[in-house]
């Protein structure tokens, strides 16, 4: 695998290309969207994991609708074929299904060696803050466990290439601090977990590699947005938003 290590050599995806929907994402025109995306021969997997499942018989794995997922597959896609190194780090796992999704991509791509790691308490959410609005409280999203992520990831071959780190996030991202990372997905819902994050993942994110932010602009969550602005407001990189997506962005990283 190439390494990408050249600034001036990074590729920033085109915004336009990692989403077919071109107007309001709940305009009536996202359902050829949706099928274009799902042909890519991701119907079955969304229908088992995603708002479709209990159609189906099953739970729902992800939070995430089709739209973010489509975005965090083309990113992680795109990563791969620009020869970014390192791993992917998701902080906020829930029942792990946004993680099966990256790892069906890369496993589709053929990039078996990247490491797939999720932190979570998978107790809810810590206590909110001042900044964090009145919509979240603390133990939401408990519905989950480590035992659930790691037999999901399993099912889909993927359990020999998953970490899970389960706890704070204080007392667990210190495992990402001798890693490489190509790719980051930050769902934390709060801002000192977010913030927090970012302050420890940039460092080891490669040069080329992507954060994506679930939560950024999502009016319940005002303290992702906060963090997100506030870390790269002194900084080169552009916080970009895939056209179609009220909420969700994603930063790559230039130097």
């Amino acid at each position: 695998m190439d390494v990408v290590s050249d600034p001036s050599a990074v590729v920033v995806p085109d915004p336009s290309e990692l989403m077919p929907i071109t107007g309001d994402a709940m305009a009536s025109s996202n359902v050829p969207d949706r099928k274009r995306f799902m042909g890519e021969g991701w119907w079955d997997l969304w229908h088992e994991l995603g708002w479709p499942a209990p159609d189906h018989g099953l739970e729902v794995r992800t939070r995430l609708g089709w739209e973010r997922l489509a975005q965090l597959v083309r990113l992680a896609e795109h990563v791969e074929r620009q020869g970014v190194a390192g791993d992917y780090a998701e902080f906020g796992v829930w029942r792990g299904g946004a993680m099966c999704f990256v790892g069906a991509a890369w496993e589709r791509l053929g990039a078996r060696d990247r490491r797939l790691l999720g932190f979570d308490s998978f107790e809810g959410l810590p206590a909110t803050g001042e900044r964090d609005g009145d919509k979240l409280w603390e133990g939401q999203f408990e519905d989950t466990s480590a035992d659930m992520v790691r037999s999901l990831l399993d099912g889909h071959g993927l359990g020999s290439r998953v970490e899970l780190f389960e706890g704070w996030f204080d007392d667990t991202v210190s495992s990402i601090d001798d890693r490489s990372l190509a790719m980051v997905h930050v769902d934390c819902d709060l801002y000192d977990p977010a913030r927090m994050v970012l302050e420890r993942v940039w460092p080891r994110l490669s040069v080329g590699g992507v954060v994506v932010f679930d939560d950024y602009r999502i009016p319940d969550t005002p303290g992702v947005t906060i963090a997100v602005e506030e870390f790269f407001a002194s900084r080169p990189e552009t916080v970009e938003m895939t056209p179609g997506l009220r909420y969700s962005a994603w930063v790559v990283k230039r130097g």
